[in-house]
């Protein structure tokens, strides 16, 4: 049995994933596509504690929260992500290391947090293919603050065009060996999601 793929979707908060990764999960199962849609922070125990930080219930090191997604990543790799792809089945999850590089790269070296995930994540697992919707900061935060009444620990606009900056120099770094597709989520959303489907459709077998 082949091994199913592994595809992450990436962007910063704002940047339109959640509705980009819903209407490819409609697209698949209106093609009749087995495929398991998952999400980080995952619903482990550091992961739980993760987004208590993340919703500002919980004050903590910003050391102890980039090693806090590491761990989660260790724990959603093996527990969730490994056996299904064992079973041939594709797992598309939002958001993966990516994020956590450029994200706690906000306040930790990024050669320190790139070295924790090659250490401790990259070598469990890698995706097949990542792909980063780019949407300037700004509009980011316009979205962000229209849809919701709280804003989370990376939701303002400085710390976003940092964390941009970051995503932009790790794809840099990373795609010398790994497959990472930038893709513009400015455009209307339809538009933007024929251009994720017209990447990823050849990695589903209809």
């Amino acid at each position: 049995m082949d091994k199913g793929k592994f595809i992450v979707i990436e962007g910063l908060d704002g940047s339109g994933k959640s509705t980009q990764i819903d209407r490819l999960r409609n697209k698949l199962r209106l093609l009749g596509v087995k495929c398991c849609f998952t999400r980080e922070p995952s619903d482990s125990i550091p992961g739980g504690i993760i987004r208590s930080a993340l919703t500002k219930k919980a004050i903590l090191e910003d050391e102890t929260i980039s090693l806090l997604f590491t761990a989660d990543k260790i724990e959603h790799i093996k527990n969730d992500i490994l056996p299904l792809l064992e079973k041939g089945i594709p797992v598309i999850s939002d958001r993966f290391y990516l994020s956590n590089i450029a994200y706690q790269s906000v306040k930790i070296e990024m050669e320190t947090v790139m070295k924790i995930n090659e250490i401790m994540v990259m070598k469990r697992l890698k995706p097949d293919i990542t792909i980063f919707l780019d949407t300037s900061p700004e509009e980011c935060i316009t979205r962000v603050e229209s849809e919701r009444l709280h804003t989370e620990l990376y939701e303002e606009l400085e710390k976003l065009r940092v964390i941009q900056k970051n995503y932009y120099k790790a794809i840099e770094i990373l795609g010398e060996n790994e497959k990472i597709v930038k893709i513009s989520s400015t455009e209307n959303v339809e538009f933007t999601f024929e251009k994720i489907w017209d990447v990823l459709s050849q990695y589903f077998v209809v």
